[in-house]
């Protein structure tokens, strides 16, 4: 398989070569969940706790506890309404003062 992109990173007085390949193939086990007495697959289904039956996914809901036990549904409309938590704007720094380049090599004299 040929590389799409060949470099080196460098550490110091070291540097290492580097290729990078296109993943071409998913390398996933595909596994599933069975019941090991049987070897039946296992689903996983919703049900309603009230009417016992199986719920589609369009019917099901979010919903929040009160204090009391009882439920409130929450619908899109008061997701949309809650406030959402941001930062406050970061103030403008002045930029910094540039250095020197660090690559400066000190000469000895002895």
């Amino acid at each position: 398989m040929r590389s799409f992109w060949k470099g080196s990173i460098g550490f110091g007085l070291v540097s290492i070569p580097v290729k990078a390949y296109r993943a071409t193939e998913e390398h996933g086990l595909g596994l599933h969940q069975v019941h090991a007495a049987d070897g039946g697959r296992i689903r996983l289904r919703r049900f309603c706790e009230l009417d016992d039956a199986e719920v589609p996914a369009a019917e099901v809901g979010r919903a929040a506890e009160t204090g009391g036990g009882d439920v409130v549904l929450i619908t899109e409309e008061d997701l949309a309404t809650l406030p959402v938590p941001t930062l406050p704007p970061a103030p403008a720094l002045p930029p910094a003062p540039r250095r020197p380049a660090a690559h400066h090599h000190q000469r000895l004299h002895g």
